[in-house]
């Protein structure tokens, strides 16, 4: 199975299809450089999609604790086999 996932994913490769966006940028600082153009540090982008952990948490506790018996279930016992 693994076989034939890979199989169905090989292409030859195209190196048009990729460019080096780095390079590019960086191309385009040097040029403003040597034109005289003043060089500012771009504002950082910041994740939209990063979850606050704790606050997940809480909620995901919450969800369970909805039923206002905050005791953890008991743990069934298992009889020991005899021989």
């Amino acid at each position: 199975m693994a076989k034939t996932l890979v199989n169905s994913m090989v292409q030859n490769f195209n190196p048009e299809q990729y460019h080096n966006e780095y390079q590019k940028r960086l191309r385009e600082i040097i040029e403003a450089k040597i034109n005289g153009e003043e060089i500012t540090a771009a504002p950082e982008e910041r994740p939209s999609n990063v979850i606050d952990l704790m606050e997940a948490l809480q909620k995901s506790l919450n969800q369970v604790g909805t039923n206002g018996d905050n005791t953890p279930p008991k743990k069934r016992r298992t009889r020991k086999a005899t021989a």
